[in-house]
């Protein structure tokens, strides 16, 4: 998947004809990928209980659409501004290689993931209602792991 959406961001960072072109088919299955691996994430159970996986997407997609919608109109100022990095052209392939190589660096979050295998710990509720730490609805069910913590 990583290398497809590397492939797009370096196809479209070239301004010719049959790069765009290039970019434009390899587009569609980078993207179909990225999402499904983002919802394949979000569906895991030990990182996200069900009872919170419709808060969790919520959460998530909120920010990616606040990201996605910003961006855009973000780089293309950056572009607009004189002073830097020779001509428009110039510009607009810097922020591309830019963001190739921070695209490049995104691989260390999931490989940590998976190498960490931290599991998700809360507190119970407290005797008499109150909760400490994460707010969890009552229908969770905690369960004591070796060192006294809940793990759900």
């Amino acid at each position: 998947m990583l290398v497809l959406a590397l492939a797009f961001a370096v196809l479209a960072a070239i301004p010719t004809w049959g790069t765009q072109l290039a970019g434009a088919l390899v587009f569609g299955p980078a993207r179909c990928l990225q999402w499904a691996c983002y919802f394949q994430f979000l569906g895991d159970e030990v990182r996200y209980p069900p009872a919170v996986t419709g808060r969790v997407l919520g959460y998530n997609n909120l920010a990616i659409a606040i990201v996605g919608d910003v961006m855009p109109y973000g780089l293309a100022y950056a572009t607009s501004l004189e002073g830097w990095g020779g001509d428009t052209l110039g510009r607009y392939v810097a922020i591309r290689a830019a963001l190739a190589v921070a695209l490049g660096f995104t691989t260390s979050l999931p490989i940590g993931l998976a190498w960490g295998g931290k599991r998700v710990r809360v507190t119970p509720p407290a005797p008499g209602g109150k909760r400490k730490g994460r707010d969890l609805p009552p229908e969770v069910e905690l369960s004591r792991a070796e060192d006294g913590s809940y793990e759900l």
